[in-house]
């Protein structure tokens, strides 16, 4: 297979869009190619070098190191030195070169950013589209620029890396493997050919030189005048090299493609060798699942029963506490005027007793009315109630005099009484008076000699004091002078 063979189903494998962040002296630039498109722009604004960045993707490479000799940038007929190129593509950790292609496996991205190597770059595949990675390099819920959004600068490429491979992204870092992965055509089977941009017939240095002469003419890379005519000869060295190894190549892949038909061959026998298997399998699974319909229907009969007969009984439940509560409240109203009742009989009881009181007291007094009626009947001499009744009034008014008189009477022999005790009393005490004046004796000489003594110890002016008619403070001292010698032991 010559190159210009390779790209038969050259309409399978496109190109669809080029983003760059923080890149080639632009924020953001997002760049649609699967559609016509002009790039309008005065000189040395970045045309050029925007379409130079595709040669980073289809070229084998991981650094610009020798950048002349590999990609031969320039601009004006001035060479870009490596690090000027990697100034330019890369001037941050936070710079990305983002390719969304389609091959016939699938739609996928390739993302290049700034390594650690020396004026090196890495490359991340991810089999996603922009679209569902957009949100790592791109906010749409920014305000600014009119409301379309605008570059993230809160993430860093740490927390990118880690997106990228948690959607299944994977790392290609060696040249080597670059070669097969960019250029080797999707297979079956084969990993490692996912993310083919460029299917070469035959992956050889000639072809992919004659690929770069290509790339690098179309970029405008080559100098005038010999441009075309060095690419020609490029595709027709590539060419000429791949007819002499073409028996070897084709040799090499129908013998891959023969193990592989064998591969498929024994996959296929032994399908057909379990057959019978997995027809009782299917049909036990077709039992199985209209057993777990027929169950699962069975089920939900079963609950909307068990539904219905909740409902039923919350309706039950709420009817019989609505009567219980009822009932409940005519009970304490029962109970209430159970109370009153008994509060009114026992008043009815109490009248009655006092009835019963009062009607005793009645007939007693009944009585006692005849009784002075029939007594003081021939005092008044008739027979008329109310001259009994003034006869009696005015015999108690009588009465009440003569006790009042009488009262006073005894009030007076009373106090006569008490004067003339007093008095007495009072005449006997002036007599014991004069009767001690008279005589010389003292206090001291009314005690016996040993408490006579004490209390002179005590204070010697006791002995002017005259004798006493008190037998209290003779007692008092003799009571002092026990305590005095209980203490002293003496």
């Amino acid at each position: 297979m010559t190159t210009f063979d390779a790209f038969a189903d050259a309409k399978e494998y496109r190109f669809n869009k080029i983003v760059l962040v923080h890149s080639a002296s632009a924020a953001y630039i997002e760049l649609p190619i699967d559609t016509s498109c002009a790039i309008l722009g005065g000189n040395n604004n970045g045309k050029t070098s925007l379409l130079h960045a595709f040669l980073l993707f289809l070229l084998p490479e991981v650094n610009f190191n020798d950048c002349g000799s590999k990609f031969g940038f320039q601009s004006n007929g001035k060479e870009h030195s490596g690090i000027e190129s990697f100034k330019y593509y890369f001037p941050s950790p936070d710079s990305y070169i983002i390719l969304e292609a389609t091959n016939p496996k699938h739609t996928f991205c390739v993302v290049l950013h700034q390594s650690k190597d020396q004026l090196g770059y890495g490359r991340i595949a991810v089999p996603k589209p922009y679209a569902e990675i957009e949100h790592l390099f791109w906010d749409k819920q920014n305000p600014a620029n009119a409301g379309e959004g605008a570059p993230r600068f809160d993430i860093g490429f740490t927390d990118v890396q880690k997106a990228l491979l948690d959607l299944g992204g994977s790392k290609q870092i060696h040249r080597s493997d670059l070669r097969e992965q960019l250029y080797n055509r999707v297979q079956v089977g084969r990993i490692d050919t996912q993310y083919c941009l460029v299917p070469l017939g035959n992956v050889s240095d000639s072809s992919i030189a004659a690929l770069k002469t290509l790339l690098q003419l179309s970029a405008g890379l080559l100098p005038k005048g010999n441009g075309l005519a060095k690419a020609v000869a490029s595709v027709i060295s590539s060419s000429m090299s791949s007819s002499k190894d073409k028996s070897e190549i084709d040799f090499e892949r129908i013998q891959e493609e023969r193990e592989e038909l064998r591969g498929k061959q024994d996959h296929i026998q032994r399908l057909k060798n379990h057959k019978p298997t997995w027809n009782s399998l299917t049909t036990e699974c077709d039992k199985y699942a209209s057993l777990k319909t027929k169950v699962t229907n069975d089920l939900r009969l079963l609950f909307q029963k068990a539904l219905n007969q909740q409902a039923y009984h919350s309706t039950v439940t709420a009817e019989n506490g609505e009567q219980l509560q009822s009932i409940s409240e005519k009970i304490e109203g029962l109970r209430k005027e159970r109370t009153l009742l008994n509060n009114e009989f026992r008043a009815v009881e109490i009248s009655l007793g006092v009835a019963s009181e009062t009607k005793k007291t009645a007939s007693e007094k009944v009585e006692l009315a005849e009784k002075t009626l029939s007594s003081t009947t021939p005092v008044v001499q008739s027979s008329s109630p109310q001259a009994v009744i003034d006869y009696l009034t005015d015999y108690k008014q009588e009465r009440e005099q003569r006790l009042i008189d009488l009262q006073d009477i005894d009030s007076a022999r009373t106090r006569l009484r008490n004067s003339i005790a007093r008095q007495k009393e009072i005449n006997d005490q002036i007599d014991n008076l004069e009767t001690l004046l008279k005589s010389d004796t003292g206090l001291l000489d009314q005690l016996d000699g040993q408490t006579g003594a004490l209390i002179y110890s005590v204070n010697s002016n006791f002995s002017s004091v005259p004798a006493l008619n008190d037998l209290s403070v003779i007692e008092a001292c003799r009571h002092f002078a026990t305590c005095k010698y209980s203490k002293t032991g003496t």
